[in-house]
């Protein structure tokens, strides 16, 4: 395969902010990639001038490869070119590497002394920048993740919250019910706070302001995906 170039990022009026994907025709097709890593130049542009903004210890990964006489680009923002693959397979599911595959995603087992579980998901459901099962909400993403067991039987889940610009809020004071749940059932209870959030409530009191404010903001999407999450069973399988 050639040697990576892409179109200048740059001209009269000024730097492009990212760079689209050019998907193959059929996403679920499979088709072989190659992923690599974009130079920084002077922290916010990569090497052919497109801006990006600071690295914050993240990455700009390229997945190129063809579609028949079509080239194929995908770019995603990764710490790591495991987790870039990751976030390539959410784009394209059937998509292989030529330095081969990423470890599969797993969570930790709750209360497994450090065994960890396979996970398989499904929309809306996503796998996270931090490699987590995850929901998008516009432009933020809710992570969730076991954090082990309390004394009396609950799962304990450490959530996190990645908003634009951005604010980050991670949490561990989140568990289910007396003898565990799955993470598909702490997502229901996560989002159902986030909405009582929304609504002005004592549970306001559990996240940072503009955790709040950005609850309000998108009361709806969390409330109809609240309702998702609790209405069909088996979107996050955990082996």
């Amino acid at each position: 395969m050639k040697k990576l170039i892409l179109e200048s990022g740059s001209s009269q009026r000024g730097a492009q902010v990212g760079r689209g994907d050019v998907l193959p025709t059929n996403l679920n097709d499979p088709i072989k990639l190659r992923v690599e890593k974009l130079r920084w130049v002077d922290g916010d542009y990569d090497q052919f001038g497109a801006y990006w903004g600071g690295g914050n210890g993240t990455d700009i990964y390229c997945a190129r490869g063809e579609d028949g006489d079509n080239q194929v680009l995908v770019f995603v923002r990764a710490a790591t070119r495991t987790d870039a693959k990751h976030l390539v397979l959410q784009k394209l599911p059937k998509a292989s590497f030529y330095d081969g595959p990423p470890p599969k995603l797993t969570s930790l087992k709750p209360g497994g002394a450090g065994e960890r579980l396979s996970l398989n998901i499904h929309p809306p459901f996503a796998i996270s920048a931090r490699l987590c099962a995850a929901l998008q909400i516009g432009e933020a993403w809710i992570s969730l993740e076991h954090a082990g067991v309390t004394g009396d039987g609950r799962t304990r889940y450490r959530y996190h919250i990645d908003l634009p610009g951005g604010f980050e809020h991670t949490g561990e004071d989140l568990k289910s019910v007396v003898g565990g749940g799955s993470l598909q059932e702490g997502f229901g209870s996560l989002l159902s706070f986030l909405g009582a959030a929304a609504e002005g409530g004592e549970s306001a009191d559990l996240f940072p302001p503009r955790v709040v404010k950005w609850a309000h903001e998108n009361a709806d999407e969390i409330a109809a995906l609240g309702c998702e999450v609790e209405e069909k069973q088996g979107l996050i399988d955990e082996n």
